[in-house]
């Protein structure tokens, strides 16, 4: 069986708010000194990989990824979790593609490996958390498409899948191959990487592919009446201040609070 996760780098959702900065030409939030992290979804869907690996007893699980550099880092997080191999799609300029874009990009490089019988997305980036790009990518290779999965197991031909609903659970059996987005669960938590499959992973080589060679222009999808831009981006600042009443009597200090409150529209 062959596996295919994608990943993804994004800031650390638990960065303090003191060290949390937005770029307004970019419209996002701003890298500097900020720490870079997996997606927690897409670790729960390379979890999940290595479950459904593990239970048939064979298999081949691919990561791949599209982002800078840096997003190597990912990569080998997943390699020392038992992936077999990990491509990296080289774009510097990743905050400006939009999730069609991404999909796109990602459609071309997935038919490009060879042969696959399953791929596996988080449900949503824990940066923007849009949930987009699995459905789109779904539709972009043609593949049936289950959303919410929390595990997965083989079932003869098929592979059967259970979705998280609004109202429970739904047992789905899906023909190979298939895309589906995982959920976090109890029975997904990621594993803790052993000492010893880090340093072996920090030596294992990365594929970099540059979008170009892909024989793809991401920019045709990515117009600007296509982006849904934000028209700008601020962090809410809050303002307090403090009155005290200077009357002495309990009555004048009553009446004084009363002509605040009105002063203000608060009552």
């Amino acid at each position: 069986m062959k596996i295919i996760v994608c990943m993804k780098q994004i800031l650390d959702p638990e960065v303090p708010t003191s060290k949390f900065t937005l770029d307004a030409e970019q419209k996002a939030a701003a890298r500097n000194n900020t720490p870079l992290v997996t997606n927690i979804f897409d670790e729960h869907a390379l979890e999940v990989a290595l479950q459904l690996r593990e239970s048939v007893g064979e298999g081949e699980i691919t990561l791949l990824s599209i982002g800078p550099r840096s997003a190597e880092d990912v990569l080998r997080k997943g390699l020392a979790m038992k992936a077999d191999d990990a491509v990296l799609i080289a774009c510097d300029n990743l905050l400006e593609l939009n999730p069609l874009a991404v999909a796109k990009v990602l459609a071309v490089a997935i038919k490009k490996l060879d042969g696959f019988d399953l791929v596996l997305c988080g449900r949503e980036s824990g940066d923007w958390n849009s949930g987009h790009v699995g459905g789109m990518l779904a539709e972009e290779i043609g593949l049936p498409y289950v959303p919410f999965v929390a595990s997965i197991e083989e079932a003869g031909a098929n592979l059967r899948l259970r979705a998280q609903t609004d109202d429970g659970w739904d047992i789905v059996e899906a023909r190979r191959p298939v895309l589906a987005t995982i959920t976090n669960h109890e029975s997904n938590v990621p594993r803790i990487r052993k000492i010893r499959d880090v340093i072996l992973a920090s030596r294992r080589e990365v594929k970099t592919w540059a979008i170009s060679t892909l024989g793809i222009d991401a920019a045709a999808f990515n117009q600007p009446h296509t982006r849904g831009d934000p028209p700008f981006l601020f962090i809410p600042v809050k303002k307090r201040t403090c009155e005290f009443p200077e009357q002495d009597s309990p009555d004048e200090k009553v009446a004084w609070l009363c002509e605040r409150l009105g002063a203000l529209k608060t009552i």
